[in-house]
């Protein structure tokens, strides 16, 4: 070796913990092949199984005792409203899509009716005493737009 790589601390730590892992690794290994390892490892599993089985036991007594529902109760009672919203959803009409009008540039057009009725506004006989009324203010309105237009 080197001296530059004798001297290289995280080296040194690396290739020691590749060596611990390898031994621990090694002697895991020797025991989980054993029967006494897998039997303890079965003792393990059904002391946890058992004592999980305790705690919902306890658990249910304890709701019980307060009077709440316990989480089947709970599941047992969404699924009731799913299957009631599912045949109410089926007693209902099919939803009507909203009309809306259609999008373009140009000014909706008017409705018969309306346009019926402003025709026959404009078709009004006009008396010469009307006329004189009725043409200042158009011809005043005229004189505004046309100033308005050229600004």
């Amino acid at each position: 070796m080197s001296p530059k790589q004798l001297l290289d601390p995280l080296a040194m730590w690396r290739e020691a913990i590749d060596r611990l892992e390898g031994g621990i690794n090694a002697v895991a290994t020797r025991n989980m092949e054993t029967e006494k390892f897998s039997q303890a490892l079965a003792l393990v599993l059904r002391a946890g199984l058992g004592t999980q089985h305790l705690f919902d036991k306890n658990l249910a007594r304890l709701y019980e005792r307060l009077g709440l529902p316990s989480r089947s109760e709970l599941e047992a009672v969404a699924a009731t409203m799913r299957r009631i919203e599912d045949k109410l959803d089926l007693l209902l009409p099919a939803p009507v899509p909203a009309h809306r009008p259609a999008r373009t540039k140009r000014a909706p057009v008017a409705a018969p009716a309306l346009a019926a009725h402003a025709a026959s506004a404009e078709a009004k006989v006009v008396t010469p005493g009307d006329r004189a009324a009725t043409t200042a203010p158009s011809s005043r309105r005229a004189r505004v737009s046309a100033a308005g237009s050229n600004t």
